[in-house]
């Protein structure tokens, strides 16, 4: 092409590098952000360590006695949610409010002993969380990231045709030649390691998208056009996209809110159920209220 329509060569060529100025700081900071996220549990298990571990637990007290030494320190809360100790030595996590005003409190469930407490919107990988989605810039910031996807999807595309070999060859097209000086040097040392990796991100991007604020609701919609998607939970109607309300009334993502798997967890009491949130899964622990007993959460 560059031979052949120089004028479009040009064009492209800045296409692609003014997308990859726009792109490159939020690039950086989306994968630095998603890096954090990838090890949640071990970053959050050193940074709050003094209230996450306890001595190992044998016998763990009943929910109800640590429902009560919650109680305790924390009078006049509600009780809205628990995440249950994966392991002897994790303390149980106790998600309580008062006045509207959430708090995590941990609670050793060997000895009912409350070990501390965390604003949970604060707490160290929502943020990095929000950052991800948001910039921490609420809803603008998720259309901000949303565009800064596409664009990024225009500068593999135009970066592709960059690349495009005239001739096909070994070196130069897929090994950069690295005893080349100037311009052909730094060119093979950008180009060649991009188009080995722009499979790999174009993916990262188009499996995000479908979590985004306007892509994602218009992605759902394929299900009620669409019989090959329709039986998947992720292709239902989405909320109203004027109020952008990606989640149900009790916090959970409208992508799985219709799920079976969902639904026959909350009917069971103690029914573990695992929820996928971006690129990590949470573990996450309801008590349902049964006729033979009192649930200490209320769900």
């Amino acid at each position: 092409m560059r031979d052949t329509n120089p004028g479009a060569y040009r064009a492209i060529w800045r296409w692609h590098f003014y997308a990859g100025l726009m792109v490159a700081p939020f690039v950086l900071l989306l994968s630095l952000t998603g890096a954090l996220y990838l090890f949640d549990r071990e970053i959050e298990g050193i940074v709050y360590a003094d209230r996450m571990h306890v001595p190992a637990v044998r016998a763990p007290l009943p929910l109800l006695d640590q429902q009560a030494a919650v109680l305790r320190a924390y009078p006049g809360v509600t009780v809205k949610r628990i995440v249950l100790p994966e392991r002897p030595t994790d303390a149980g996590q106790w998600l309580v409010a008062r006045d509207g005003v959430d708090t995590l409190v941990f609670v050793d469930p060997g000895s009912g002993r409350v070990t501390g407490d965390i604003d949970p919107e604060w707490r160290l990988m929502a943020v990095v969380r929000r950052i991800h989605g948001t910039l921490l810039a609420g809803q603008v910031g998720s259309y901000i990231v949303e565009l800064m996807a596409c664009w990024t999807l225009i500068m593999l595309g135009t970066g592709l045709i960059l690349w495009w070999p005239r001739h096909w060859r070994l070196r130069g097209v897929f090994v950069p030649r690295l005893a080349a000086r100037g311009r052909r040097f730094w060119r093979d040392l950008h180009a060649i390691p991009a188009m080995v990796n722009a499979l790999l991100v174009m993916g990262l991007i188009l499996t995000g998208l479908p979590w985004s604020a306007f892509w994602g609701v218009q992605f759902a919609r394929i299900g009620t056009v669409s019989p090959l998607t329709e039986p998947s939970p992720n292709f239902r109607d989405p909320p109203e996209h004027a109020e952008h309300k990606l989640t149900t009334a009790d916090g959970v993502p409208w992508t799985i809110a219709n799920s079976p798997a969902r639904t026959a967890a909350m009917a069971t009491a103690g029914q573990r159920w695992r929820m996928s949130s971006g690129h990590s899964a949470i573990t996450r622990w309801r008590l349902a209220r049964a006729s033979s007993c009192r649930s200490p959460a209320a769900v």
